[in-house]
């Protein structure tokens, strides 16, 4: 407070050119701070189109390679391999998801293995079955972050980042 008071006492003694470009200084400060950063924000809109394009191209040209018509006939239930694709600004990468059926010898119902992939690195990033699969299967089911987490704990790693 002591430090606005001699500041103040200063201004006063001032002629008033001087106040009035001091006041102009302070306005233009203020109002300076006031001001979005002007490319900053298209900058980064247009990386994250630019980021969204390619992340739609590269699974494409992956699963070009992975599957074949072959893949739908060896089917069990004729169901056909499918892909979805996303790319996450909150996690600056590009995910897909690549669902299939398991064929299972003596067993009954269908499962069908959700893999979670980063196609830029193709890497395996997580896995879970569906429907949540007997407890004897569990243990296909991870994470990076924790292997043979569970289904549901994959299940759930792959829905968040698939969605944000």
């Amino acid at each position: 407070m002591l430090l606005f008071q001699e500041v103040y006492a200063g201004i006063v003694h001032l002629d008033s050119r001087m106040k009035n470009a001091l006041h102009l200084m302070i306005a233009l400060a203020v109002l300076s701070g006031c001001a979005a950063p002007p490319q900053t924000v298209q900058i980064a809109r247009a990386d994250t189109w630019q980021r969204s394009k390619e992340c739609a191209e590269q699974p494409a040209r992956l699963m070009a390679e992975w599957h074949t018509p072959a893949d739908d006939i060896a089917s069990k239930s004729g169901i056909p391999p499918s892909w979805e694709n996303h790319y996450s600004a909150r996690y600056g990468r590009c995910f897909l998801v690549y669902s299939h059926e398991v064929v299972r010898s003596g067993g009954t119902g269908t499962l069908f293995e959700k893999l979670l992939y980063d196609p830029f690195e193709r890497t395996t990033l997580a896995e879970t079955l569906d429907p949540v699969p007997p407890a004897s299967m569990e243990f296909l089911c991870n994470t990076p972050d924790e292997p043979h987490s569970g289904c549901r704990a994959s299940r759930e790693f792959i829905e968040q980042h698939m969605k944000q």
